[in-house]
């Protein structure tokens, strides 16, 4: 038997265990969590420095072992920053969180062993001092922190994203016959399983971060639900935010049965489909679509009182430029973006930058 083969019946083998012995939670989640609404929008601008006192630009150490080709994930761990390429390099890479200098790589394309030909995610066990790799969706290789291969270990189903807590491992998984939040041991056996992927149908689309993790919680997403999740450490879900679109929003219930290009004609008229979600202490932020023209929400968790704002509204008065988008969270409680290319000439000519081209590493732009 070939190993694609081979490969294909030990995953549908574990689909079949799965399906035999999955726990599915969803039904049990405890109480409808913060209303969020995003029914108005704000007549002033949303200015970047309302949201933080100040910023800096980190370069990262550009050379012939630390070239990236883009940045698909941002984790803070301890005093370094791991950077996910998913497209170019295919690795992980860890660099100083002070000043930008790289330190180590993880991972390679190959047939050996620990090898892939795609890396979908990765996630850190500062406890074992190792990461998780997620490749080719159905295996998860394991490093230490320090770079050494440790092993390479099937996964019995497939995955589009990974992260670690607490001895758990929790999987965001895209097959239409399985839950979209699968929460395992660490030998990957089923602790439980939540949300049944067969509501999309053939609609499902795979978000760029449906996971967010923070200290001792995650925070999780799906397509087209209209709340968004906390994971304690425990593993147990709650509501976090219930999410009020007004009359005119998009939920799952109203894409049952269209097909592609109806639920495509759908979003170009309704409100909703979260594309981004990122909370900090103080703030959480949203990005989400208004008949496909994006807009924003920033919930202020003090007050406990949410604001909307077209895209366009959006104003950076410290760079001068475009609006950053606020993907990631750093460990200080404030947000993390990364710099386009587009905008290097920008920063070059308004000298709030040197020594960078169009061939130098992503710049990482903090809020403080």
């Amino acid at each position: 038997m070939g190993k694609r083969l081979k490969t294909l019946a030990f995953i549908l083998i574990g689909i079949v265990i799965f399906s035999s012995c999955k726990k599915n939670e969803s039904h049990a989640l405890d109480g409808k969590g913060e209303l969020w609404s995003c029914t108005e929008f704000s007549d002033n601008p949303l200015i970047l420095s309302t949201l933080a006192g100040s910023y800096r630009l980190l370069p990262l150490e550009t050379n012939d072992v630390s070239l990236l080709g883009g940045i698909n994930k941002i984790v803070y761990q301890n005093s370094l920053i791991y950077l996910l390429d998913k497209r170019y390099t295919a690795k992980v890479f860890a660099f100083t969180a002070n000043d930008g200098k790289f330190v180590r790589k993880f991972g390679k394309i190959g047939n050996g062993p620990g090898e892939y030909s795609n890396i979908d995610d990765f996630s850190i066990d500062n406890e074992r001092r190792q990461i998780y790799i997620l490749a080719d969706r159905n295996r998860l290789i394991t490093y230490t922190l320090d770079g050494d291969y440790v092993t390479a270990k099937q996964l019995p189903f497939m995955a589009t994203h990974v992260e670690y807590m607490n001895n758990r491992l929790f999987f965001v998984c895209d097959l239409t016959d399985m839950d979209n939040l699968l929460i395992t041991d660490m030998n990957f056996s089923l602790l439980s399983s939540h949300f049944p992927n067969d509501v999309y149908k053939s609609n499902y689309r795979i978000l760029l971060h449906p996971l967010q993790k923070k200290e001792n919680e995650l925070l999780f997403h799906r397509f087209l639900d209209n709340r968004i999740y906390r994971i304690n450490s425990d593993g147990e879900l709650s509501v976090a935010y219930q999410v009020d679109f007004g009359t005119n929003s998009m939920t799952l219930e109203d894409i049952d049965n269209l097909t592609e290009k109806e639920l495509k004609d759908m979003m170009k008229t309704k409100v909703g489909n979260v594309k981004y979600f990122t909370e900090t202490d103080k703030y959480a932020f949203m990005m989400f679509f208004d008949k496909n023209s994006p807009c924003v929400s920033i919930y202020d968790r003090e007050s406990n009182q949410a604001k909307s704002y077209t895209f366009q509204s959006l104003k950076d008065d410290f760079v001068g430029k475009d609006f950053p988008i606020l993907e990631y969270t750093q460990p200080n409680g404030t947000f993390t973006s990364v710099i386009p290319f587009n905008l290097i000439e920008h920063l070059t000519e308004n000298k709030l930058i040197q020594n960078i081209n169009e061939d130098s590493n992503p710049i990482l732009y903090q809020l403080y």
